[in-house]
């Protein structure tokens, strides 16, 4: 799970220089291969991702949750939840589906144009390809049957849903990697549109270490 979240950002602008020069890993994150169990996975790639992501991650790796890859029918991204979060609950008060986000950024309202998530969006939005993604969104779901969370990949999920619904891209399935977790309605960012909201107390980065990947 987390070589693939590697995997998503270690070229962004937002994020890549918080990835060690591992040469060996970085090689393997260059060619977009998937985890080899069989191969080493740099240690401080792993604990780069678990320190950048720490709120998101402190109460899910000491869970060992069961992860398996699925594949996700193009009727599957609109009900996935999302995250519990601020900005997410300013643009969606009475919803916690990724379909009723998208048709929100799509309508692109006036009044919403200067958030960050609206801005990000609509940035990436047209020239993004889902076939060509690199890292697989990541899921969390307290049963297999669902209904299942979004954890990381809302602004890659949310494209591709946009793509498929109006025409721009040929549906096809969509790999994510799920994790079951029984005691996820515990997590804070577990999303319940009928229930209050439970702030998060925002941490800041710590500075990266090492300098950016070339």
């Amino acid at each position: 799970m987390l070589w693939d979240w590697a995997l998503a950002e270690w070229e962004s602008s937002r994020f890549g220089s918080w990835y060690p020069n591992a040469p060996e890993a970085v090689e393997r994150l260059r060619s977009g291969a998937p985890y080899d169990h069989a191969q080493i996975f740099d240690q401080r790639i792993a604990s780069t991702v678990a320190t950048v992501h720490n709120l998101l991650l402190k109460d899910v790796l000491p869970a060992r949750l069961r992860w398996r890859r699925v594949l996700l029918a193009p009727d599957e991204l609109a009900p996935l939840r999302i995250l519990n979060l601020p900005e997410f609950r300013t643009l969606l008060p009475h919803s916690a589906v990724l379909g009723d986000m998208v048709a929100l950024l799509e309508s692109n309202p006036a009044p919403l144009r200067d958030i960050p998530l609206l801005r990000a969006y609509h940035e990436v939005r047209d020239s993004f390809d889902p076939a060509l993604i690199r890292g697989a969104p990541i899921l969390l779901a307290e049963h297999e049957e669902g209904p299942f969370h979004i954890m990381e990949g809302h602004r890659r999920l949310a494209s591709t849903l946009a793509q498929f619904s109006d025409g721009r891209r040929t549906p096809h399935e969509v790999a994510a990697i799920l994790g079951i977790w029984p005691g996820l309605k515990a997590w804070p960012y577990y999303h319940d549109v009928d229930a209050p909201f439970r702030p998060v107390k925002p941490q800041p980065r710590p500075e990266p270490e090492t300098q950016p990947l070339k």
